[in-house]
């Protein structure tokens, strides 16, 4: 058992203090604290009360096992469960900060999504490195997936142009492998397909609301912030802006944002995009194996000469995109 998309990928509002949440799907959730979650499970295996004696306790309270649930729960769920959680201090002991390396913590609403891939899946080293990113919502992504006229980076360093690697990549990340792939396949299928078509919620603010509403906007008020976006903001954040879902280049953004990954590794270290080209590889015929990834639908760049080793399985290594000038050096 473990989270789903959801559990990082869906907002939730109130209008008023009393109204029960209306929940977003594929809306970004802001108020998820993923860290702390995991810090939570974290200290719950350490805690020398998690035994199989008192779990049981609290679960016969409230519900009355048979002897061969009980037996199975007593005596392999809970001791896995409890391993499981100590293995995961060890996967993630590089988020405790230390006197040489004050990571800040990801707070709600946030998520570090390219050191658990760098350090757990790659095996790299700590590198004191920052990747706190904001949680995105994932709705209405169609109208980038369809255009045929250009490329969106899909995450903010433009690591990916493919909305199918995206979701790929999420679940490496998540913990799936090459293996793994073709029994994971049409449920990744269902996903990038409701968030292609998931239409963002309607605004509660509307000039037809009473003025005294607190929802009530004034017309003219909402033409001039208008004007103001479309001035100042909507290249970027308007779909359809020359540089929306684009690169930035890094001498625009702070220091740790762009040191997270480092372009001058090589072999296995390139990138999480030769994992990904490995699980492409390991799902395809031996026949079709030889056809580049940018060809074969995961990869949309053009693939370098480098290969890259990841477990067993070896694959072209998608490039970072070095050409622009926006990597740090």
């Amino acid at each position: 058992m473990a989270p789903n998309c959801a559990f990082c990928h869906q907002g939730s509002f109130r209008l008023r203090p009393d109204d029960p949440a209306t929940l977003v799907p594929a809306g970004a959730g802001t108020r998820v604290n993923v860290q702390g979650f995991l810090r939570f499970l974290i200290s719950s295996g350490g805690d020398a009360r998690f035994t199989s004696d008192n779990v049981m306790t609290a679960i016969t309270a409230i519900y009355d096992m048979p002897l061969w649930e009980r037996l199975l729960y007593r005596y392999l769920l809970i001791p896995a469960v409890r391993s499981a959680f100590q293995d995961q201090a060890i996967r993630f002991a590089w988020m405790k900060p230390r006197p040489d390396c004050p990571r800040p913590d990801w707070g709600p609403g946030r998520i570090d999504p390219f050191n658990p891939v760098k350090f757990h899946n790659l095996g790299l080293p700590d590198d004191c490195t920052i990747g706190n990113s904001d949680i995105m919502p994932l709705w209405d992504l169609n109208r980038i997936a369809a255009d045929p006229t250009r490329q969106y980076s899909l995450h903010w360093d433009g690591l990916s142009t493919s909305l199918r690697e995206t979701a790929v990549a999420g679940a490496i990340g998540d913990g799936m492998n090459y293996q793994a792939f073709p029994d994971a396949k049409p449920a990744l299928d269902v996903i990038i397909d409701f968030i292609r078509l998931q239409k963002p919620p309607p605004s509660p603010f509307s000039a037809a609301r009473k003025a005294d509403d607190p929802y009530h906007v004034d017309e003219t008020e909402v033409a001039a912030g208008k004007a103001l976006y479309q001035t100042h903001c909507a290249d970027c954040h308007e779909p359809g802006g020359k540089r929306f879902r684009t690169l930035i280049c890094t001498t625009a953004l702070s220091r740790p944002c762009v040191i997270y990954w480092r372009p001058r590794l090589s072999g296995r270290e390139s990138s999480t995009a030769a994992m990904t080209c490995s699980i492409r590889r390991a799902a395809v015929s031996p026949a079709k194996r030889a056809l580049p990834p940018s060809v074969s639908g995961l990869c949309t760049t053009p693939l370098s000469p480098a290969t890259a080793t990841v477990g067993t399985s070896t694959a072209p290594v998608c490039p970072n995109k070095t050409s622009n000038g926006c990597w740090p050096s």
